[in-house]
């Protein structure tokens, strides 16, 4: 099942946004290398090649389990080894239904690639968005990146429930607490949660 209908996504003209970001497709296809499971798709940084990206991309209700999405600050790569990841964490966003898939992760972009944070300091903390299904449920998370930066890790949650509209607890799990989870655990908790 292809993620992104191949085609133009438009001349980079228009509003542009305060950073440059990738999207990311990630496959987990057997018998290959982490690198060529990760496939960016495209960069944009505007307004209007966001929303071009948004509507050539099936909306995250139509894709495979197995199927990643990622979109991350240009110059992150998604993956925790990157420097910008390797002492932050992210923000976890079990979401209970799949009826409100769709609405989470355009809210959650719209979120971070508008910057709707309160500071520069939040702002500065941001590396990106992951979108992940799984045959136990879906996922969302944010990426930050400094885990001890509580004050701003915490603001950057309020504002994630404010805006999701999101009733059930949000956990925020380091890079360490993340890479000592048995594979295949759920999360239970996490260093700060809301």
């Amino acid at each position: 099942m292809a993620v992104v209908e191949r085609g133009e996504l438009g001349e980079p003209d228009g509003h542009y946004l305060q950073y440059s970001w990738n999207f990311f497709v990630f496959n987990y296809s057997l018998g290959l290398e982490w690198e060529q499971r990760m496939q960016k798709v495209t960069t944009f940084n505007t307004v209007e090649r966001f929303w071009s990206m948004m509507l050539h991309t099936l909306p995250p209700s139509d894709i495979a389990n197995g199927t990643d999405l990622y979109v991350f600050k240009d110059g992150i790569q998604p993956m925790w080894e990157d420097p910008k990841n390797e002492n932050g964490g992210r923000w976890l966003i079990n979401v209970p239904s799949l009826n409100e898939v769709n609405r989470y992760w355009e809210e959650l972009l719209m979120l971070i690639v508008g910057n709707a944070w309160e500071t520069e300091e939040e702002s500065e903390e941001i590396c990106g968005a992951v979108f992940q299904p799984r045959t136990r449920g879906v996922r969302l998370s944010l990426w930050t990146s400094n885990w001890q930066n509580k004050e701003s890790i915490m603001r950057i949650g309020r504002r994630i429930k404010e805006v999701l509209e999101y009733p059930d607890r949000l956990f925020y799990q380091t890079v360490e607490e993340q890479k000592n989870l048995p594979k295949g655990q759920d999360v239970a908790g996490g260093i700060y949660s809301l």
